[in-house]
């Protein structure tokens, strides 16, 4: 039948539609009142390496620079599973795991500054500010320990380094090479200008990181989200039912329109009959159809010879009788002269409807028991004649013929 226009898929399947609308809103119902309240508290972690070894001749805006990347990179680490695992006993009293700890935890380097916003959930205010601010603080602590196990680890070398250059100096001068102790001094000075740097980088490692502020969170729930839950289930359903409705077009192999039927007969529509649950000849919008009818009916006839015309259906009560009654009269109003023949033997709801239920017809002019024009004639009215149908029992083969009055009346 070819593709429809969306609007008539729409308007055929808009139950379908209401339907699919009314469970997507009830499910995010169901959903936003069937869901845990989750609640959101943030902690703010400063980044401030300032200048290492505490030189003045680095540009601040470099040392600004170098914070916002370690703040990036410090955002990555506190949200690493590697780093929570580690955490993990000392944060929330050890009561969640690190898959969970992953699951509500989210942090981020704030944008143009040297800060990590570090973003906590909880089933409550508090618990969510308790997270926040143990995590925020086990990271704190981590780097402060991390730097302060490497400069410890470099000031031991280097102060071996400086007594073994002591040594070998006290050594020297009791030989009096006094070339070769200038050299090693010179070299124990340089040692020593590295230690009192990585001194002072200790010190401000000490400092490059630290919590603002203890953490802050709205006293509302982030989640479920009542409205955005609505406007999903809302989108969600209309989606649904669309797709539903084009679904159900797409099965659908029946008729539904005029239009289905010429576009998939290749067919010319001659007039589209209005549906009534009884026939009258009174009806003017009856009338007009069928005039309508029978005047294409005449444009065809100017091409080919158009005498008999033979109306059927796939199944009873689909209005052929009253099909053939109405174009019948609109013949007989254009001044023709018609005959009508009821072939279905079985009903004979036109020979019925017109009173001529038990009149001899068809069947008898089959089986020779009378002439044609002589049934038709029985029954003619003006113009417009019928052929009954008639049974099949002759008088002859019916073995009630003498109690029978439909045989009687042969």
């Amino acid at each position: 039948m070819g593709d429809q226009p969306l609007s008539s898929i729409l308007w055929r399947g808009k139950w379908l539609v209401v339907a699919a609308l009314i469970v997507g809103v009830g499910l995010a119902v169901l959903v936003t009142k069937t869901s845990a309240k989750v609640y959101q508290a943030t902690s703010l972690i400063a980044v401030n390496t300032g200048a290492a070894g505490g030189s003045a001749t680095i540009n601040p805006a470099d040392v600004q620079l170098a914070n916002q990347n370690l703040a990036s990179t410090y955002a990555t680490l506190i949200t690493d599973r590697g780093f929570l695992a580690k955490i993990q006993p000392h944060v929330y009293g050890g009561q969640l795991t690190t898959a969970q700890l992953a699951a509500r935890l989210s942090a981020h380097a704030v944008q143009s500054t040297s800060l990590v916003q570090l973003t906590a959930q909880g089933p409550s205010p508090d618990a969510a500010r308790r997270l926040a601010g143990n995590v925020a603080n086990a990271f704190v602590a981590n780097v402060h320990a991390n730097a302060f196990r490497l400069t410890t680890s470099l000031q031991t070398q280097i102060q071996a380094q400086i007594a073994r250059l002591t040594h070998e100096i006290d050594q020297l001068s009791k030989t009096g090479s006094s070339g070769q102790v200038s050299s090693l001094v010179g070299a124990r000075s340089e040692l020593v200008r590295q230690l009192a740097a990585i001194t002072a980088s200790q010190i401000a490692a000490g400092n490059s990181v630290s919590v603002t502020a203890p953490p802050t969170g709205p006293s509302a729930a982030v989640k479920p989200r009542p409205l955005l839950n609505l406007i999903a289930g809302v989108l969600v359903g209309l989606l649904v039912g669309v797709l539903l409705a084009w679904l159900r077009t797409r099965l659908d192999r029946g008729l539904h329109s005029s239009e289905e039927a010429e576009q998939l007969l290749g067919v010319p529509l001659l007039a589209a009959l209005p549906i009534r649950r009884q026939f009258s000849s009174e009806d003017p919008v009856l009338g007009e159809a069928f005039d309508m009818l029978r005047a294409n009916l005449a444009f065809l006839s100017h091409e080919q010879d158009l005498r008999i015309l033979t109306l059927s259906s796939f199944n009873p009560r689909e209005g052929k009788s009253s099909t053939v009654q109405g174009l019948a009269q609109a013949i007989v109003r254009s001044g023709m002269d018609v005959v009508m023949v009821d072939a279905d033997v079985r009903t004979r709801s036109l020979s019925s409807r017109l009173g001529y239920e038990h009149a001899p017809g068809l069947t008898n002019a089959i089986v020779g028991a009378a002439p044609i024009e002589e049934l038709r004639s029985s029954s003619r009215r003006a113009s417009r004649s019928l052929l009954p149908a008639r049974c099949l029992r002759t008088r002859r083969a019916c073995s009630r013929a003498p109690r029978c009055a439909s045989c009687s009346r042969r």
